[in-house]
């Protein structure tokens, strides 16, 4: 485990015991197969798919 994802394990678990913050998994693939229309015209404007392009780098798909 790099230090980073280290000291992230200890932050969140640090969160939960002393300010009771609560964690919750989510599946995201229904959500994107929703939003999916909503992204194909964005895709379809040059200056939103340059920013949807970055941002799905950046999510790694």
């Amino acid at each position: 485990m790099s230090a980073v994802a280290s000291q992230i394990e200890k932050s969140e678990a640090l969160a939960e015991s002393k300010l009771g913050v609560k964690y919750t998994i989510v599946e995201k693939g229904p959500l994107i197969e929703r939003m999916q229309p909503m992204y194909d015209d964005a895709l379809a404007n040059p200056v939103k798919a340059k920013l949807l392009e970055t941002i799905f780098t950046v999510q790694g798909r």
